[in-house]
């Protein structure tokens, strides 16, 4: 077949250049310069095969029908409930954030999140300025957003050695530090050294709702505390004193009737 390089057949194929199998001959060599050739081309097909996982196995599909499979494949990855994720911008968050801060001062807060008619509240109000579509489960989906940003600013303001400026709410760190920091932390280099916009409005409507751990160790200490104070009664003699040489004398003597 023109174009097609095969190996010699019937010499040996399976060859190590270094070890206790090298070629003894040119067409020896020549089989094993051709298994390298195909083990990277068969790793450069495994990583295409990742990539696309419509390659990965027998198509059942005509090959228009499959490039219009891989096309749609974003819109359907976006999707979450039948919803589809919509793209926020800034000045969505500038209406949404003061909508929601009064929806927790008229109790519409849960522990965890809002009620549906919050949500509901806060499409409406957002449609209503931008003329847009946002349905609640849009906006719900985006508070979990929020309160994700949220988690990266509070775990930015309580590092070590970081700095809080209240009046225009900015996080300081030394240049060096927020360089480490933000290469770890990529989610929090928007907040730091700069301005953190309606970072009010995030602290009302976040506020505490993830763990931190800060008070995982609390049941452990409160028994150690229980401890010491059953310790100390003890000491003040409230319990009475056990007479361990009477407890040995009437041991010897139920011996001494049993023998």
């Amino acid at each position: 077949m023109n174009g097609f390089i095969a190996p010699y057949c019937r010499v040996r194929y399976h060859l190590k250049e270094y070890s206790g199998r090298p070629p003894t001959n040119p067409k020896e060599l020549f089989n094993l310069r051709h298994s390298m050739l195909r083990s990277q081309v068969e790793r450069a097909f495994g990583i295409l095969k990742n990539h696309f996982k419509n390659l990965s196995s027998r198509p059942f599909f005509p090959f228009k029908t499959q490039v219009r499979n891989m096309e749609g494949g974003t819109s359907k990855a976006a999707t979450k409930r039948g919803t589809p994720n919509k793209r926020w911008k800034p000045d969505f968050d500038n209406v949404l954030i003061p909508v929601l801060v009064e929806q927790v001062r008229q109790g519409l807060k849960c522990d965890k999140s809002f009620k549906r008619a919050a949500f509901g509240h806060a499409a409406s109000a957002v449609n209503a300025r931008f003329n847009t579509n946002f349905t609640p489960e849009n906006v719900e989906n985006h508070y979990r957003t929020l309160k994700v940003r949220y988690m990266e600013i509070k775990k930015a303001r309580d590092l070590s050695g970081a700095d809080w400026d209240d009046k225009n709410k900015v996080i300081i760190l030394d240049p060096l530090v927020a360089f480490t920091y933000t290469e770890a932390h990529p989610g929090a280099k928007p907040f730091i050294n700069k301005p953190i916009e309606n970072y009010e409005g995030l602290r009302i409507i976040c506020g505490e709702d993830s763990a931190t751990g800060s008070y995982a160790a609390s049941l452990f200490l409160d028994f150690a505390d229980k401890s010491e104070n059953e310790g100390t009664d003890n000491d003040n003699g409230e319990s009475d004193p056990v007479d361990i040489a009477s407890d040995v004398e009437g041991v010897f003597y139920m011996a001494m009737m049993t023998t």
